[in-house]
């Protein structure tokens, strides 16, 4: 809509299918994992596609959440710490809390990152909707 103020971290102004540490707004979010999948994930700056693991959630009272979790090591080893299972298959149920911090992204740059916390936090149930909801469809994937 022409003359509607923008206002929000400027990543909002870019859907993603994925979870961001901006579409935590600075909170923590306790999820359950509902299973791992391998998924084609966009790179920044290039065309190609990267295959990676990522998580598919849930909110810890169940609703289904629009976007996914990509999983680095990092992140895999953090879920180890939180469910003690190694085994990737043998995480669906089990509750995580996730959220955004910086890390030492491409090239050595701090950039924003989401995370998993050693423990889960009960009280971090209610999900932004910038994860509850799906983003709409871009043209451009339309056009894939």
């Amino acid at each position: 809509m022409a003359g509607e103020l923008i206002t929000g971290h400027f990543e909002l102004l870019y859907p993603s299918d994925y979870v961001k540490a901006a579409d935590l707004g600075g909170r923590e979010l306790t999820v359950t994992i509902d299973r791992v999948e391998w998924d084609a994930i966009p790179q920044a700056g290039k065309r190609e596609k990267k295959r990676k693991p990522v998580l598919y959630l849930r909110t810890a009272k169940g609703a289904v959440l629009g976007k996914r979790l990509p999983i680095g090591k990092t992140i895999a080893r953090q879920i180890v710490d939180v469910t003690g299972e190694k085994e990737a298959g043998k995480w669906a149920g089990k509750l995580i809390t996730i959220f955004g911090t910086t890390c030492r992204g491409v090239e050595g740059k701090q950039v924003e990152c989401v995370r998993v916390k050693a423990r889960v936090n009960q009280a971090a149930t209610e999900a932004p909707s910038a994860v509850t909801d799906a983003p709409a469809p871009r043209e451009e994937q339309a056009s894939e």
